[in-house]
């Protein structure tokens, strides 16, 4: 059976500017996973490449790749499932986002986004879109198509922007792109899922340029001190001023929240929130959808999470420090 024959597609999750996003169902394994379809034959090549490189990373806070499977002006991403989606679906479900859930996604976007820059590999397209919830309660970040391998010439690379404009950091439209725009990111993410709002929504690129010499990104004034303290330090526009990913990690916003997630291998709260959008979904799944769904916890237990434990992750964090 050659790969491109191995997935069976099941069901369209969705459609964008490169193409679609389908379920599949792994042939060999029975498992179900996520088929992205590329077709542009231009980045096929280029991208092939770097799914090799991110097959690589196996962290339990970052979706993982497994195969590419190119087919002429078509590239078949091959990627692990989430079944409860993005948190983006999350919020135009109708659903709202507690204090405590925002503290817990942050968690696992930091834990994410430290694994990643210690592979040196910077996100660059981190948006509501692109964090998957877990079953077993971790938020994953997800859609690597635009994440890169840094280079030691960095800081000399012609002008290049990729990414959702509406996240980008400064630096990125002046184009530069460093580990600390993963940072701005999240902090424009947070206000987004905390207020539903973003900050720069409709602008496009001389706008938010205009935009951000006007305004600095901040939380309404009904959250706590320490988260708007907190998004504060991932919304500096100066980047030597931002704040890291490690400088973040002990905040005391999340501190003790990453403490428990890397202890506990899960949070308990976005277990919860995991359970109740499962249950959504089976009260509004068709009976076809409801088979499938029966067929993904039969085959795939409690959903297979990246194969690097969260236990190496806390070894990774400790030896960075």
């Amino acid at each position: 059976m050659s790969s491109s024959d191995r997935y069976a597609e099941i069901k369209k999750l969705g459609k964008g500017g490169f193409g679609e996003v389908w379920v599949v169902e792994d042939k060999y394994s029975l498992d179900k996973k996520a088929m992205k379809k590329i077709r542009n034959g231009k980045y096929v090549d280029s991208l092939k490449r770097e799914v090799e490189h991110l097959k690589s990373i196996t962290s339990s806070f970052v979706v993982e790749y497994y195969d590419a499977i190119g087919e002429g002006n078509e590239l078949k991403l091959i990627m692990e499932y989430c079944r409860c989606g993005s948190l983006e679906s999350y919020l135009n479900s109708g659903n709202t986002l507690s204090e405590d859930e925002l503290r817990e996604i942050a968690s696992c976007c930091l834990i994410g986004l430290h694994y990643l820059h210690c592979c040196n590999v910077i996100h660059r397209d981190i948006k509501p879109a692109n964090l998957l919830l877990s079953e077993k309660g971790r938020v994953k970040l997800g859609d690597f198509g635009l994440a890169v391998k840094l280079e030691e010439d960095r800081a000399n690379r012609p002008f290049s922007i990729a990414g959702t404009l509406w996240y980008m950091a400064p630096e990125v439209l002046d184009g530069l792109t460093q580990v600390k725009s993963d940072v701005w990111s999240l902090g424009i993410t947070l206000i987004e899922l905390a207020d539903r709002r973003n900050p720069f929504a409709g602008c496009k690129i001389d706008m938010m340029k205009e935009r951000m010499r006007e305004i600095t990104p901040s939380l309404s004034s009904r959250w706590s001190y320490n988260f708007a303290a907190f998004v504060k330090g991932c919304c500096e526009k100066d980047v030597e001023k931002r704040w890291s990913v490690n400088q973040l990690m002990d905040h005391p916003f999340v501190k003790d929240s990453i403490a428990s997630i890397l202890r506990y291998e899960n949070s308990m709260i976005l277990y919860n929130m995991a359970q109740r959008v499962l249950q959504q979904q089976k009260l509004s799944a068709t009976p076809k959808e409801l088979h499938h769904s029966d067929d993904h916890q039969t085959n795939n237990g409690d959903t297979k999470e990246a194969s690097c434990s969260v236990n190496a992750e806390l070894d990774t964090i400790i030896h960075a420090a």
